[in-house]
């Protein structure tokens, strides 16, 4: 059966969803708490990847994977302001996140360029 841990952190009840919940690339609940915890607008995580250790035991390194939110817009760097989506970007880029209890934690992307009727074509600004 799925294990579910439990620990205390700074006065709050964080639930670790670490045993047997999910296979790589696959949903799983850890997404739901991603997404209800951290304030990113334009983007949400739609899976959820861990990378265990070369022993086999123990888990190396998660990594979420991102995209645009439904009828989001891409924000220019420059002016600040939404603009419509010119392309996105084949290449994934991997963003570091704070650690959980020694655990990498990564946010895999595909970038997106928008065409900013001011500054033309740029990519996008991120959270």
């Amino acid at each position: 059966k799925n294990k579910i841990r439990v620990d205390i952190f700074s006065n709050c009840y964080i639930i670790l969803f670490f045993d047997n919940i999910y296979n790589n690339r696959s949903q799983c609940p850890i997404i739901s708490i991603f997404n209800s915890t951290t304030d990113y607008k334009g983007i949400v995580a739609t899976n959820c990847e861990k990378i265990r250790k070369k022993d086999g035991k123990g888990i190396q390194e998660l990594r979420f994977w991102m995209r645009p939110r439904k009828n989001s817009q891409g924000i220019c760097p420059h002016s600040g302001r939404p603009c419509p989506t010119y392309d996105t970007s084949r290449v994934e880029r991997f963003f570091e996140f704070p650690m959980l209890w020694g655990i990498l934690v990564f946010l895999v992307y595909f970038m997106r360029r928008v065409s900013c009727p001011e500054h033309g074509v740029v990519t996008e600004k991120l959270p």
